[in-house]
């Protein structure tokens, strides 16, 4: 066998093959100083375990583990986004299934059920497809679902049809619902004061023309914001409130002499002793006394007590 294992060129076998001892110490001084001296493994693997406590342990040692349910306890609520509850639709005239669905798409609502109160939403439309108000109810669901857009182009549509109808007072609840997702838009607004105007609500539709004067005059239109003031005057002319916004207007823009006009009348319209309406008008003269110093011309020693 071993003749045969020599003709494969396996080199010569002998009985007893030779092994290589290591010395059994090694002087420092045979090793390489090129890179220092490399330290065994063992000592690092030493350096990385946790030294184990050479005394007996205390209770002031013993770190206490947290129970993680007490830990989930005491997360802080995630912050949710507060909507006002679903509007009361009016179901008069309705069929009383479709009239009982309407109700229930207000309580699923109300209790964060979206995808249900679609759905009653939904059948009610296919049960009195000339039912306009449910659309308010799909864009209330639209706004809670985080999709403004889709919420303003539902009211926009009802606002559009209840005036093709020849029912726009019917709209003014969807004008709201507008307003309040988008508060920045001018002619949603205006006509909105029109609708209250004409349905007698006079001092709501005040409120809200002079929302559109404030805005105007705040994104630095200050003439549209004068035009809208005057034409709230007219509407109501013996308001104080509004007086006295016009007139503050009016002091912003430097025009001391119409601010005192309006501010002026809007003591007459309130109380004699309104201690805001006098210090309108002492801040106002006492401005108009600064610019006539400042152009040159005598200053009148006139103030209201």
């Amino acid at each position: 066998m071993f003749a045969k294992l020599r003709t494969l060129g396996t080199g010569a076998l002998t009985n007893e093959p030779t092994i290589e001892t290591l010395p059994e110490e090694i002087n420092d001084q045979d090793v390489p100083q090129r890179w220092g001296k490399i330290r065994s493994i063992t000592d690092f693997l030493r350096e990385d375990r946790v030294k184990e406590p050479s005394g007996p342990l205390k209770s002031s040692d013993v770190v206490p583990v947290a129970d993680p349910l007490d830990l989930i306890e005491k997360l802080p609520a995630p912050l949710q986004p507060e909507f006002a509850p679903a509007t009361r639709l009016d179901t008069s005239g309705l069929a009383a299934p479709a009239a009982h669905l309407v109700v229930t798409s207000g309580t699923y609502l109300d209790q964060g059920l979206l995808e249900a109160a679609l759905e009653a939403s939904h059948d009610v439309i296919a049960l009195d497809v000339d039912y306009l108000p449910i659309h308010l109810r799909i864009g209330e669901v639209f706004e809670r679902q985080g999709r403004p857009e889709e919420a303003l182009t539902k009211y926009q549509l009802m606002i559009d049809t209840y005036r093709v109808r020849g029912e726009p007072e019917r709209a003014i609840d969807v004008y709201f619902r507008f307003i309040e997702l988008a508060p920045d838009t001018f002619n949603a607004r205006s006509r909105l004061a029109e609708l209250l105007r004409a349905a007698g609500r006079n001092d709501e539709a005040a409120d809200q023309l002079a929302q559109v004067a404030n805005t105007y005059f705040r994104i630095g239109q200050s003439n549209k914001a004068l035009e809208e003031y005057r034409r709230l005057l007219q509407w109501a002319p013996k308001s104080r409130e509004i007086r006295t916004q016009y007139g503050t207007t009016l002091l912003k823009l430097e025009r001391y002499e119409a601010a005192l006009n309006e501010f002026r009348t809007a003591l007459q319209l309130g109380a004699p002793d309104d201690s805001v309406a006098i210090a309108h008008l002492n801040i106002t003269l006492a401005l108009m006394g600064d610019q006539q110093l400042r152009s040159g011309t005598r200053s009148p020693a006139c103030s209201i007590r």
